[in-house]
């Protein structure tokens, strides 16, 4: 900041007069002479009933201060800065003051750094999940990607999670300075970034002093996760959580660690009013006959060469959707990435031709309809990002729309017209998108730091066992001959080759099965390379996976043009453009078990075949389409007998009910009880002991919610009176009967 924008090249005139008056209309701020005289310089007052700086009861009352004088030239612009100044509630004057002392000290900081200091990770986006004795929880990794602008580095250190009963997070306010007041909550749970920080933040001397004897904890490099299953829940209770970033702050430059806020407000109605980062759930069971939406499901694959397993699991049940989707993967041979930061990408690159995998997405392949309008040449934001540019289609009422006559941008989902005009009026668009795009989050990935869990999408989360580290499959590998003792021992390795003075032939670990085929003629000519001869042999070697032969020198020690023992064969795999890479190396022994001097006649129908473990690479691919949550109408009539009402009998108040909203000063306040394994669809009429109808209620939330709360008000929204009622539940799935006692 330069100039004006910059505070330390301007003057801190200070606070020079100030009024606390009462009633609050004592002054008449439309009076012009009087306010200048009130805000002169040097005028200070307050009301009578403020004695030695205390106020001696509450009134209403309001304040003025100024800061002057100052030149204000004809024509001139001044900028001001001003700080209001809150402390207290900790319990006695002393103390509050000490605390606005220090809210002040805190400020001025700001002020003097140019308002640049820094700031907590950007906040993650939560998403709760209401369950059975249950809460799930997760949000994204926005915040992981959050740059710090005054320390000038990714400062993202891990999450933490708070719980509480009440919306201001009573419950975890538990942290206190050594002076003993409460400064921090205490998370139910956290997760930090494995790295060499950890434990607790260390703090300057004068830092620790500022702090009142605070640390932070940063974790203990138990790694990054996205999501968290609660069960110390109660059915009914609401909870409150919130999910925040933290940062490591800055042990050298006296910077402490800081974290989103968490904010939830209840309004006057009792409503929630929530931050991106929290949520209000409350837990209850599901309705009568829900079946579970499966979850762990093994996906088969379509087109994979891959020996690992995906699975999908399932997190969220009432996001599902019927769609169908469609995993694909990018390996370092494929992703136009130089992964090794060696300024060579894929096949070019000797250290990827391993294919490993990088990345992996997932497509929806269900068909997205977006009707839209264009006016001009601005953009139009599409439901929907990272579009398949290969089902995009846009139509008007006379059909498919020239794609010259409108750009689109992939990534972000938006279109517009190519040129002012080439676009105008009312269309549709069909497209297809991933809601997962390129995303390098597999377990163990060794292409990032943190790949514990895989992102969720559309309420589901895959599971990705994968082979990262390519070898033999002994189990599934050997000769394959009609006598099994006609057959040699081996090895299946990579090796480095000196071929000269700084000239070495390295051998690349290369995922494919293989099969060394034999003939009883001649079939096949070894490889003239690197200076090997070539020699006629009756055998050939086929990469199976690829489908095709390969290149390959024979070491024939013997000169017998027979694969026999002390021979080796050396592997060349092909690139795209046709070039060899050398890839295994084999070396035959005879068993122990035969003369040494035995050679095998291999001839028609005997191989030897190499089975290897494959990462997922480009190509494979895995399509599914996950089971939706549903009801069983038979299950939901054999359940209506765990139909029931909590608390029961009703005694004058229960640890479920909400207090009284924010502003609410009167009154009882909530009161309720909940019909609990209710059916879907239902409808509850209940009546006094003489038959009176009181009031029904419905069944009208989703099927994983089987509760239904009465506020024990009548439908003319009076409390009703204590005593015995009577309730009739019709469904669907049948009806059941009973009783409720509220009690006095």
């Amino acid at each position: 900041n330069i100039d004006k924008t910059d505070v330390d090249e301007s003057d801190q005139v200070g606070l020079t007069s100030f009024q606390y008056f009462t009633p609050a209309s004592d002054i008449t701020l439309a009076d012009d002479e009087d306010l200048w005289d009130r805000m002169a310089p040097g005028f200070f007052d307050v009301p009578k009933s403020i004695i030695n700086n205390r106020p001696q009861r509450g009134e209403d009352g309001d304040f003025m201060y100024g800061s002057g004088y100052f030149p204000l030239l004809a024509g001139s612009t001044e900028r001001f800065s001003l700080a209001l100044v809150y402390g207290g509630g900790q319990g006695g004057f002393s103390t509050d003051i000490a605390d606005l002392l220090k809210h002040r000290e805190t400020v001025q900081k700001i002020y003097n750094s140019n308002y640049r200091f820094p700031v907590a990770p950007d906040k993650p986006t939560l998403k709760a999940v209401a369950g059975d004795g249950q809460v799930t929880l997760y949000w994204d990794r926005k915040a992981e990607q959050s740059f710090d602008p005054v320390l000038k580095e990714f400062d993202f250190e891990g999450y933490k999670i708070y719980k509480a009963t009440d919306p201001n997070f009573i419950d975890a306010a538990t942290v206190t300075n050594a002076d003993g007041i409460v400064v921090g909550f205490k998370p139910l749970v956290q997760f930090d970034l494995i790295n060499n920080i950890q434990g607790y933040f260390r703090p300057s001397p004068a830092l620790f002093e500022t702090v009142s004897g605070r640390s932070y904890n940063l974790g203990n490099n138990s790694g990054l996760e996205h999501s968290y299953v609660d069960e110390e829940v109660e059915n009914g209770r609401t909870y409150y959580y919130a999910v925040v970033a933290y940062d490591r702050g800055n042990e050298q430059t006296d910077i402490f660690p800081a974290e989103n806020s968490k904010r939830i407000r209840l309004t006057a109605t009792g409503s929630p009013e929530l931050d991106i980062n929290t949520a209000v759930v409350v837990p209850n069971a599901p309705v009568a006959g829900f079946v579970e939406p499966l979850s762990g499901v093994v996906l088969p694959d379509d087109n994979s060469v891959a020996t690992g397993e995906v699975a999908y699991e399932t997190i969220d049940p009432m996001r599902l959707e019927n769609n169908t989707y469609v995993v694909t993967f990018q390996d370092v041979m494929s992703d136009n990435v130089d992964n090794d930061n060696d300024g060579i990408v894929d096949q070019d690159d000797f250290q990827e031709i391993a294919q490993i995998t990088t990345t992996y997405s997932v497509l929806n392949r269900t068909e997205q309809v977006y009707a839209f309008t264009i006016l001009d040449t601005l953009p139009v934001k599409l439901p929907h990002e990272n579009l398949s540019v290969s089902d995009i289609l846009v139509r008007d009422n006379g059909g498919p729309v020239d794609p010259s006559r409108y750009r689109i941008d992939e990534r972000r989902g938006d279109i517009r017209p190519t040129s002012p005009g080439s676009l105008s009026g009312e269309f549709e668009i069909l497209y297809r998108y991933y809601p997962v795009y390129r995303s390098p989050y597999i377990k163990n990935s060794p292409y990032v730091s943190e790949a514990i869990d895989s992102d969720i999408f559309d309420g589901l989360q895959l599971n990705f066992q994968n082979d990262w580290q390519i070898k033999l499959v002994d189990s599934l590998s050997g000769f394959r001959t009609a006598n099994p003792q006609k057959s040699m021992i081996y090895t299946f390795a990579t090796t480095d080759i000196l071929l000269g003075p700084g000239d070495t032939l390295r051998g690349a670990r290369y995922p494919s099965d293989y099969e060394i085929r034999f003939e009883d003629e001649i079939i096949d000519t070894s490889a003239a390379l690197y200076g090997s001869p070539e020699i006629p042999v009756n055998f050939t070697v086929y990469n199976v996976t690829e489908d095709h032969r390969i290149p390959f020198i024979f070491v024939d020690t013997d000169g017998n043009a027979r694969l026999s023992k002390t021979d080796q064969l050396a592997f060349f795999d092909l690139k795209q453009n046709g070039d060899p890479v050398f890839t295994w190396i084999m070396a035959f022994e005879n068993r122990p078990s035969v003369p040494e001097d035995t050679v095998f006649d291999f001839g028609a129908g005997e191989m030897v075949e190499l089975r290897t473990t494959k990462p997922f690479r480009n190509g494979d691919q895995y399509s599914f389409a996950p089971s939706l949550p549903e009801v069983n109408e038979q299950q939901a009539t054999s359940q209506l007998d765990r139909v029931g009402v909590v608390p029961n009998p009703y005694v004058s108040a229960t640890t479920h009910e909400s207090p009284l909203p924010p502003g609410i000063t009167t009154g009882r306040g909530e009161r309720k009880v909940d019909f609990i394994h209710v059916p879907a669809d239902s409808k509850i009429s209940i009546f006094t002991a003489r038959g009176v109808h009181i009031i029904t209620l419905r069944h009208d939330s989703s099927i994983d919610d089987g509760t239904v709360s009465w506020n024990l008000k009548t439908k003319e929204n009076l409390d009703i009176a204590y005593g015995v009622y009577f309730y009739v539940l019709e469904s669907p799935a049948g009806e059941k009967s009973g009783k409720i006692a509220i009690i006095k």
